[in-house]
């Protein structure tokens, strides 16, 4: 069982893995394909022809060598173009704050998927949700030491004005 994870208030971290978006349930499918006998998948066991659908909104994540954060190593063109911005050599804990940095490390520590949503706050654009399924990866099988992630954007639809409100 996993230890308690409190998710950031503009966000939704989600360990039943009820995936909304049919594009992380078949990545996760070929994670899950990739997991033997109790041991998590390396990066090594995935070739880029096998996620070529997935590639612009795939992510890698290092994690340190001293464990407290993970460094991006690989962020997809569709999620640099989705919030502006590309993280690539920077750490979690730089980018996405504290709170962030540590779901991450706890996806770690625990060696489970987790889906995760929300609203694009880092970047001021709190218009836009996303969707993301962090899955753990292991060297060794067993010690994890990247996380691979592949997060799906929206548009929120425009919520009705109250009453009483005019339209300027």
């Amino acid at each position: 069982m996993a230890r308690h994870y409190s998710s950031p208030p503009w966000s939704f971290v989600d360990f039943s893995l009820a995936f909304k978006d049919p594009r992380l349930r078949a990545f996760h499918a070929i994670w899950r394909g990739k997991c033997k006998a109790g041991r998590l998948p390396a990066r090594a066991d995935f070739d880029p022809r096998e996620l070529r659908e997935h590639l612009g909104r795939i992510f890698i994540l290092e994690l340190t060598a001293a464990g407290d954060d993970f460094i991006y190593r690989l962020v997809g063109t569709e999620i640099v173009d989705a919030v502006d911005a590309d993280a690539t050599g920077q750490r979690v804990g730089d980018v996405m704050g504290t709170r962030i940095r540590d779901l991450e490390l706890f996806i770690a520590a625990e060696r489970l998927p987790v889906r995760h949503e929300g609203y694009v706050f880092w970047r001021e654009k709190a218009y836009k949700e996303f969707e993301t399924v962090l899955l753990p990866l292991a060297g060794d099988g067993v010690r994890v030491d990247r996380l691979l992630g592949q997060m799906v954007f929206g548009e929120l639809e425009p919520r009705p004005r109250p009453e009483g409100l005019s339209g300027r």
